[in-house]
């Protein structure tokens, strides 16, 4: 009970914060609330969580008051707090002047306060409290102290009004409009439970002085698509009740973030540990937007792919915030491995007018002016080509693909033998199937393909049709039926789940896996029609548009899309993992500046036409790589880093880059 291990609640288990992180928090947003106050002025600080778990945030800033006031007491003059009715401190028989219960009592009753949807969770973290109250006391000290206090009084205070039980996001406007609250069921009443602020805290939150001078915590990590499946009234008062909580498939710790923020006071601090994926995704847009509205953002610790919860790769970030700041200014910035949490020279300092709705990307001075000069005269991935799609889901794999046994026969994953008629097959793409600057498909498996090429597109072969032109395949799937309807998504029990951007991949001219720890771009050059790109695989990109509208042949794109300068801007955008990898997704890739060659120019084409011709050479040169004798093969390695390094030294120039911003980006990618 009393282990100083903060929870972090997960759909599926709860995880551990190491102590100094949240010893960190706590000194961010308490300690700099107490700095210059006295104990009647700090009487008046009220901390809250509103996720309190087992209530490990509040004993730490319990603990940071604790402290504080002893250290006041002793630098004022301890003997001048010893008398009285109620003393502060008195003289251990050691002679070390100490805290007396009384007073121990009164900081925990004035300044901590806790709210949590677990009523287990409530009753844990008021015992930690209590316990933290005695920690250090003996029988005969309690006696002498309460003697001091004419001998009368309650060893340990109640809690009942600081540490309560309710649903921190959801208030009693929950059952505005809905049946009446007799017909909920027992478990939605107590899964729900609603929570009044303003009764619940009728001091704090009164409209004379409203909010809590301080919030701090670790929210809880639940993907709202997980909540709708098992409580789908909550997620409709949030998308209601929250901005946050307005676009895409959130995590309920945005809407945390939001609450966190609106029970501050005008003058509060704000502390959280959250997944730092706010800081980039398309969901995370309207919470940026509004922690950065007034100016609120104080600092940002960014851990990177460094993991902080033992036994779960969460990639998680420090968001501080301070309603007291009075005007535009700098927002520290720090990136760092958590050992390094107080090294003061990680520290990067950002202009807070850059930060906005757009993602929030954090790099020095150097690196703010080359982004800026990257976009100036560019184009965006999307605005120059066709699509960037996701590949296909057929939900059920081990019906759908199968192995390649001869030419008219497969094999299932179950071992067994069929016949199925090769027009009715493809071959699946996988991430595992490409890298950079190449394109090397196996050749061992099979796909199932119900569709057929329409006007439209692609549609789903009518059942009776697949019978009767393909009745070896559909007898197959007939087979199996059992088995696909066990699936959830689709329309007709022989489809894909998500049978995505079918037309689109047949027009592809490059494929990017879903995660690279460089340019992984790769050529899709051949006949698209005989493959299926899964969801797995990535995403393929067409630039049909790049093409005719702006005569860009597509090997031009490829060399700067895996260029180093491209891979630096695309790791600021996006999301990152360990060991260096990051997502290469739509809203990432997309966003990618592209230098236009102006085709009427002869220098313009020259560089064009150069890019194009070292890819061309990079291509051929991994053509030869597999089928080379050992030394044969070194040689040819040599060759093709050297051409690598030709591209990315004639990106940097057509980016018009200074040696410093080449030496930033070189140093940001390795």
């Amino acid at each position: 009970i009393v282990e100083d291990k903060p929870e972090v609640k997960k759909a599926g288990g709860v995880y551990y914060t190491p102590t100094y992180i949240v010893d960190y928090i706590v000194e961010q947003t308490v300690g700099k609330l107490l700095e210059g106050k006295t104990p009647k002025q700090a009487a008046n600080l009220h901390i809250l969580d509103p996720a309190c778990g087992s209530g490990s945030f509040l004993i730490a800033a319990y603990q940071k008051l604790l402290d504080w006031h002893q250290k006041w007491y002793l630098e004022d003059g301890p003997e001048k707090h010893a008398n009285g009715k109620n003393p502060a401190v008195y003289q251990s028989m050691g002679s070390a002047w100490l805290l007396t219960t009384g007073e121990r009592k009164r900081i925990l009753l004035a300044n901590i306060f806790g709210v949590d949807i677990d009523s287990q969770a409530v009753e844990v973290t008021k015992l930690s409290l209590l316990l933290k109250v005695l920690e250090g006391e003996t029988q005969e000290s309690v006696r002498k102290q309460l003697s001091l206090t004419l001998g009368s009084g309650r060893v340990l205070p109640d809690l009942d009004a600081n540490i309560q039980c309710g649903n921190s996001l959801i208030g009693p406007d929950f059952y505005d409009g809905r049946q009446q609250i007799m017909n909920f069921d027992e478990e939605e009443m107590y899964r729900v439970n609603a929570f009044d602020w303003k009764k619940s805290f009728p001091t704090i939150l009164a409209d004379s002085d409203p909010g809590f001078d301080a919030v701090i915590g670790n929210p809880p990590y639940i993907r709202i698509q997980a909540m709708r499946e098992y409580a789908s009234p909550e997620v409709e008062y949030f998308n209601k009740n929250y901005r946050s909580a307005c676009k895409g498939n959130y995590d309920i710790y945005v809407v945390f973030l939001e609450k966190g923020l609106s029970l501050l006071n005008d003058k509060g601090r704000f502390g959280y540990i959250v997944p730092s994926k706010f800081l980039t995704t398309d969901y995370g847009e309207s919470i940026r937007e509004i922690l950065n509205r007034s100016n609120f953002v104080d600092h940002v610790v960014d851990f990177g792919h460094s993991i902080v919860f033992e036994g779960i790769s969460t990639y998680t970030c420090l968001i501080f915030l301070n309603k007291d700041r009075v005007q535009k200014s700098d927002v520290c910035y720090l990136a760092t491995h958590p050992d390094n949490l107080n090294v003061s020279e990680q520290m990067i300092y950002i202009p807070s007018v850059s930060l906005n709705s757009d993602s929030w990307i954090f790099t020095n001075y150097i690196g703010s002016n080359l982004l800026y000069k990257l976009n100036l005269n560019s184009k965006s991935m999307l605005e120059i080509t066709t699509n960037i799609s996701r590949g296909s889901s057929t939900g059920c794999d081990d019906v759908f693909c199968v192995l390649s046994y001869s030419e008219n026969q497969v094999r299932s994953t179950a071992g067994e033998i069929f016949e199925i008629e090769p027009d009715l097959l493809r071959v699946p793409l996988y991430a595992t199937d490409f890298n950079r600057y190449q394109f090397t498909p196996k050749d061992t498996e099979r796909i199932i393909f119900p569709y057929e090429a329409d006007d439209d597109g692609f549609s789903l072969i009518d059942e009776k049709v697949l019978q009767i032109k393909y009745p070896l395949g559909y007898r197959y799937l007939k087979a199996n039926q059992s088995k696909l309807l066990e699936r959830k998504g689709f329309k007709s029990w022989y489809a894909y789940s998500a049978a995505r951007n079918l037309s689109i991949h047949e027009t592809a001219d490059m494929l990017v896996p879903l995660l690279a720890s460089r340019g992984q771009f790769a050529p899709f050059l051949s006949d698209n029609s005989k493959y299926c790109v899964m969801a797995s695989a990535g995403f393929s990109i067409s630039t049909g548009k790049a093409k005719s509208t702006y005569h860009i042949n597509p090997l031009y794109l490829l060399g700067l899309l895996n260029s180093k300068l491209l891979f630096w801007n695309l790791s600021l955008l996006s999301n990152k993992f360990r060991g260096g990898w990051i997502t290469c997704t739509k809203q990432y890739v997309g966003r990618l500046p592209i230098k236009m060659p102006d085709m009427n120019d002869i220098v313009e084409i020259s560089k064009h036409d150069s890019v194009v011709a070292l890819v061309e050479r990079m291509l051929n040169l991994h053509k030869q790589l597999p089928n080379t004798a050992p030394t044969t093969r070194t040689v040819i390695q040599r060759q093709i880093e050297n051409t690598d390094n030709q591209i990315d030294q004639l990106v940097y120039k057509l980016y018009d880059l200074t040696p410093e911003e080449i030496a930033l980006v070189e140093q940001g990618t390795k």
